[in-house]
């Protein structure tokens, strides 16, 4: 895929995939991007992923008790993800590293579509003689998120155990 993007695009580009950015702000970046024909409908699909996550997050009022920053830089295994991935990190920062200050990962995931299709194929293969591959009904979307619970037992217990705040 080659993307002819002009230099401002380029420099939005730049910020996004080096930085985090809260969720509104990323959506203003990259809709720019929708008018050049090279990255028009990568970037849609990703505004349509944000939009529904947004509409998720909003059922379960996420966005009034949490920042959501956006990062693209973010590295998981796309081997089983496709799409939009995640980690929620806490904003309570671990001890300092070599390379500077990180966040504590308290849960990742993402979409799981590929993984899905993988296995139907390879189900398909083993019970070819019996069925037609149009005979199947359309594969749903998966997501899956995976807790750190070591890391959420030490955050909990920091945020209301020490301090004597209630959760509630």
């Amino acid at each position: 895929m080659y993307l002819f993007l002009s230099l401002p695009q380029l420099k939005t580009l730049t910020k996004l995939l080096t930085s985090q950015v809260p969720l509104d702000e990323a959506h203003s970046l990259l809709e720019p991007l929708t008018r050049n024909k090279s990255t028009a409908s990568v970037v849609k699909q990703v505004l349509q992923d944000f939009k529904l996550l947004e509409r998720q997050l909003e059922k379960l009022q996420v966005l009034k008790k949490l920042k959501v920053l956006f990062s693209p830089g973010l590295v998981l295994n796309m081997a089983y993800f496709d799409g939009l991935i995640f980690s929620f990190c806490s904003l309570e920062e671990s001890k300092k590293s070599r390379k500077g200050s990180s966040q504590l990962v308290l849960a990742r995931g993402g979409q799981y579509n590929k993984l899905l299709e993988s296995l139907r194929e390879k189900r398909q293969v083993l019970s070819a003689p019996y069925s037609s591959p149009s005979s199947l009904p359309p594969l749903p979307s998966l997501s899956g998120v995976s807790f750190h619970e070591e890391v959420l037992v030490k955050v909990l217990c920091k945020t209301y155990v020490d301090t004597g705040q209630s959760p509630l």
